[in-house]
C-alpha cells in the first residue's frame, strides 16, 4: 500500500555520470558546506582537477562524489586540490608522458632550446585550442595571465593567432 502511495508521481533522477556538467558546481556546493558545517580547512580546486573529476564515471553516484571532496579536503595539503591530489585520492598515478612520444630531434639541442620549443608548441596549441584566448589558456595550463603574454612575446608566439608549425 505504501509503495501505491508514494508511487503516484514517480521522479527519475538521473545519475551524476548523465550530468557531469555539474560536477564543478557540486563540488563547489560541497566545499562550501563541508568549511561551514565540519569546519575543514577550504582549499581551491585547480582546473585540472576538476576536470579529472568531471571526466569520472562515478559508479557511486553523489555520495562518492561527497566522499571524495571530504577525503581531498581532509588529506590535502596547501591552498589547492591539484590533479595529483584527485588521482591519488582516485588511487591512480596521474598520467606521464613517454619519452617515446617525443621527437628525437629534441634530445640533440641544448636544455633551454628543446624546453623553448617546447613551450611554444604546448602554448601554440592551447592557443588553438581555446581560440586565441589568453585568459583561458592561463587558467588551462595553470599561470598567471600577465606571466602568459610574457611568455608568448618572449617564443616569439602571435597572441591574434598562433602559427602554423
Amino acid at each position: 500500500d505504501l509503495y501505491y502511495r508514494l508511487n503516484v508521481v514517480p521522479l527519475a533522477i538521473p545519475s551524476l555520470r548523465e550530468h557531469r556538467e555539474d560536477v564543478p558546481e557540486l563540488v563547489g556546493f560541497y566545499v562550501d558546506w563541508m568549511v561551514e558545517k565540519e569546519r575543514l580547512a577550504y582549499r581551491r580546486f585547480t582546473t585540472g582537477a576538476l576536470n579529472m573529476l568531471r571526466n569520472h564515471a562515478w559508479p557511486g553516484n553523489i555520495r562518492e562524489l561527497k566522499n571524495l571532496v571530504q577525503r581531498l579536503l581532509i588529506l590535502t595539503r596547501g591552498a589547492e586540490t591539484t590533479e595529483t591530489d584527485v588521482a591519488a585520492a582516485f588511487g591512480t598515478q596521474p598520467t606521464t608522458v613517454s619519452t617515446e612520444a617525443i621527437p628525437t630531434s629534441l634530445f640533440d639541442l641544448p636544455l633551454r632550446e628543446a624546453r623553448d620549443q617546447f613551450e611554444k608548441s604546448y602554448l601554440e596549441h592551447y592557443l588553438k585550442r581555446t581560440g586565441g584566448n589568453v585568459s583561458e589558456v592561463a587558467e588551462a595550463v595553470g599561470v598567471e595571465r600577465t606571466h602568459l603574454y610574457r611568455k608568448l612575446k618572449g617564443l616569439g608566439i602571435d597572441i591574434k593567432g598562433p602559427k602554423e608549425s
